[in-house]
């Protein structure tokens, strides 16, 4: 038998793979997959129903509820909650329910926008490793374990001292971390995706390893990838609120909830409870809003699989 007709029986059950959605990994169409995903399970309706309110909240209901952020008033100092104020005043007379809501939009965009960066990078690198084996799956991988092995928020906390507190700084910052957790898993999926027909396929037909890695490996790391990112974007946010907790977050007047929590605290004392709880539900509300999800998409594309 010619090596030609060899790719060409080899190719074949790729095909059929692929035509029944093997590129998404769950043997799905991707409109199948992303319904069953975000709505498919009671434990990913409830996250993705929270997580578009937080959503709202934070970025349409600063149109909806105005509020002076920008000029303190000494007259409204840790002002209780009043038909004025629905969440009271802060230290400097800022509205805390205004505050809440800007402050959501900065945990918000750099825990989305870390944990996307971090999951493609890691895709990409744990992939590349993965696919390559010997030598190199051995030398990129001893790196991931070599960060792994530093303490994590003590290296985060030197990086935020040494550098500016910038938006885009926090976000490589914490996408520094972030990309070794998704490099593992990507690695693991990508040392028994490449020994799939399709790729064998793909192989015997010339491809290049970079387009084996982009079009084959990747893809069907998809749901692995994608339930990553959501506790990757948690993992950001509570980072972020620590940071932020510490004086090492967004520099004022940005808000943000864990500088909100650390500047109640000064209060918390004196009985102004609405400096505190307030921020740190919204913490605690989103980051368990995206474990949810996280553990909704899983438990959506497992059954699937099992399917």
């Amino acid at each position: 038998m010619s090596i030609n007709s060899a790719s060409q029986g080899m190719l074949r059950p790729a095909q059929e793979e692929i035509a029944e959605g093997g590129e998404v990994g769950v043997g799905l169409h991707r409109g199948e997959l992303l319904h069953d995903a975000f709505w498919g399970g009671r434990l990913a309706r409830i996250g993705t129903t929270i997580i578009v309110f937080i959503v709202l909240f934070c970025f349409v209901g600063p149109l909806l509820y105005r509020t002076n952020q920008t000029q303190p008033d000494q007259l409204l100092i840790t002002d209780p909650p009043s038909s004025q104020h629905l969440l009271g005043t802060d230290g400097n007379g800022f509205d805390e329910l205004g505050q809440l809501m800007i402050g959501g939009q900065s945990a918000l965009e750099i825990g989305l926008a870390s944990a996307f960066l971090a999951s493609i990078f890691g895709a990409l690198y744990g992939a590349v490793a993965g696919y390559l084996g010997g030598f190199w799956d051995g030398l990129l991988m001893r790196v991931v374990d070599t960060m792994l092995a530093i303490p994590g928020l003590l290296l985060l906390l030197l990086l935020a001292v040494i550098f500016s507190n910038s938006t885009p700084t926090l976000i490589i910052i914490l996408t520094l971390f972030a990309w070794l957790g998704p490099a593992r898993l990507v690695r693991g999926e990508t040392l028994t995706l490449r020994t799939r027909e399709y790729v064998q396929a793909a192989k015997l037909m010339g491809a290049s390893s970079i387009r084996i890695v982009l079009r084959h490996i990747v893809p069907n790391a998809l749901g692995t990838v994608v339930v990553n990112t959501t506790f990757q974007i948690a993992d950001a946010i509570l980072a972020l609120a620590a940071l932020s907790f510490l004086g090492l977050g967004p520099p004022p007047p940005a808000a943000n909830w864990g500088g909100m929590l650390s500047d109640g605290t000064e209060y918390l004392t004196a009985g102004a409870w609405w400096l505190v709880y307030p921020a740190g539900a919204a913490i605690v509300i989103t980051v368990i809003a995206f474990n949810f999800l996280g553990d909704g998409i899983e438990e959506a594309l497992g059954a699937r699989a099992r399917s």
